[in-house]
């Protein structure tokens, strides 16, 4: 599993960003931090978002490795469009390639 990290704003917050691509599981994860928010906010403690409990990921309706509960392409995209979130361009791009082989356990801070 590959790990891209990086600091962006979201309006007037700072926030963090990671995302990755899991080739054992075949789907990519993207997590969005505040860390204005304290630690303890509900379950998923400063996540602004994460696609881990994203509720619209664990629908019977997904096939294949989808179903297990991870982004597939076009919903990676999706969400940071939704969420207002925007990443270095080489950033996405690397992340969106690892999908078809490569990144490996790579940890990348940008």
């Amino acid at each position: 599993m590959s790990r891209h990290d990086t600091v962006t704003q979201v309006g007037e917050h700072a926030v963090t960003v990671v995302m990755g691509y899991d080739r054992m599981c075949g789907h990519f994860f993207l997590e969005v931090r505040d860390p204005a928010l304290p630690e303890d906010v509900e379950a998923v403690g400063a996540n602004v978002y994460d696609s881990s409990y994203d509720e619209r990921l664990y629908t019977p309706d997904r096939a294949g490795s989808a179903a297990y509960g991870g982004l597939l392409r076009g919903e990676m995209e999706a969400r940071l469009e939704e969420l207002c979130v925007s990443v270095p361009a080489p950033m996405l791009e690397a992340v969106l390639a690892e999908e078809f082989g490569g990144g490996g356990q790579l940890v990348r801070h940008w």
